[in-house]
């Protein structure tokens, strides 16, 4: 976009480096966004030397992240509208057969590839939308651009207090300032129209917290499903990226004028971006077996394990038992209100009732994962009394009880 190999270094570094990669390493499809700059890209062919190839191009890296991933597809293909409006009215390109065929083709590829992958996602539940609250949850405000993740290793002395799971969004000092010389005038159009679409996007980040997210959720009918907002900052670091390269390119041409100083100084630049967004990636000890009472566990039991906010752990206790659970975790949970109800006022006899007529079989406990020792004895003998339950198993784990009772 710059012409310039240097510039293009320095923002491969800012994207690859950028820390939203860090913060979800564990969310697989959030890592593949490749596809985002290599799609604007295509835009820019297609308007300014627009063909057959130039269509195909584009039609293929949209609907490639669209398989790579359905979140970052939809989010790339909403920020591409603003960014093709603003260069076609900056550049104000004939409108030739040839810029004809190259759109139709762009859109039948991508069209094509979008309805195939579309398809198992509108037959499933969250095609009917999720919750306000639930997206409020997901939805950034600004400050939380001020909030570095834990893993960004040079910003581990900012207070993260008031911090929110997937909305610790700062970008880093060196992204930030090279993005802010790639915007200081005068502007080319691809700058603007970056620019512009970056706005767009941090907005859209904020999601009902926004100006404009509302009307995403009621009018394309994909944002209903959509629970994390914030994640649009995915896209805007790809953007964020695109416009550091271009106050890379600037830098450099204004502070080296022969080659040789060129390269130092895009050697600089790119050790200070790989300095300041140097990740810190502590590996944690995790549980290598589950408590025993799971040997007396059968495949066609059905759980209630407790406490109910350690469901990712009783996943995983279930891939040595593979018994059913009444919970779980997900993309999209949705738990009825008598779940709901019963999993907050355990050891009710009413809670207690609800998870039977829910289909559980037995019911667990687990010490470990219960903070309060007075709360952990305390509803051990509220379950231990219960006529609803008859004891099946009991052990020690990390220095804790664990339960395994049996619905009567």
């Amino acid at each position: 976009m710059t012409s310039d190999p240097r510039a293009a270094l320095i923002a491969a570094l800012i994207g690859t480096w950028y820390p939203f990669h860090f913060e979800h390493y564990s969310h697989m499809e959030l890592q593949f966004s490749m596809f985002v700059p290599l799609a604007m890209l295509a835009v820019l062919k297609l308007v300014a030397t627009p063909g057959p190839s130039a269509g195909v191009f584009l039609g293929m890296t949209v609907a490639l992240q669209w398989l790579a991933s359905l979140y970052l597809g939809i989010m790339l293909s909403t920020m591409l509208t603003p960014f093709t409006a603003l260069l076609v009215c900056g550049w104000r390109p004939r409108i030739t057969r040839r810029l004809s065929v190259a759109g139709v083709l762009a859109l039948a590829v991508s069209v094509g590839v979008i309805a195939l992958v579309s398809l198992p996602y509108l037959q499933t539940r969250t095609a009917r939308g999720r919750p306000l609250r639930e997206i409020r949850q997901g939805s950034a405000i600004p400050s939380d651009y001020g909030y570095p993740n834990s893993r960004l290793a040079n910003y581990t002395w900012l207070s993260r207090e008031g911090a929110q799971n997937e909305r610790e969004l700062f970008h880093g000092v060196s992204a930030l300032a090279l993005a802010a010389a790639g915007v200081v005038p005068p502007l080319s159009v691809p700058v603007a129209a970056v620019l512009v679409s970056a706005a767009l996007v941090f907005d859209w980040s904020l999601g009902l917290n926004g100006l404009t997210y509302d009307d995403l959720y009621r009018y394309v009918p994909p944002y209903r499903g959509v629970r994390v907002p914030a994640r649009f900052d995915a896209v805007l670091g790809c953007l964020l990226a695109l416009l550091a390269g271009y106050g890379a390119h600037r830098l450099i041409g204004v502070i080296a004028k022969t080659q040789s100083r060129q390269n130092l100084t895009t050697a600089l630049l790119a050790a200070l971006v790989l300095w300041d967004l140097r990740p810190s990636l502590r590996l944690q000890d995790y549980y290598s077996s589950p408590p025993a009472i799971y040997a007396s566990v059968k495949a066609e039991d059905v759980l209630a394990e407790f406490p109910a906010d350690h469901d990712i752990d009783f996943m995983y206790f279930s891939t040595f038992h593979w018994a059913s659970l009444l919970g779980g975790y997900s993309g999209f949970t949705d738990y009825s209100g008598a779940l709901l109800d019963a999993r907050t006022t355990l050891p009710s006899a009413k809670s207690l009732t609800t998870l039977r007529r829910l289909g559980a079989t037995h019911l667990t406990y687990n010490c470990a994962f219960e903070p309060s020792t007075d709360v952990c004895s305390s509803v051990i003998e509220a379950l231990d009394r219960s006529n609803a339950l008859e004891p099946v198993a009991s052990t020690r784990w990390y220095g804790a009880e664990v339960r395994l009772y049996r619905f009567r």
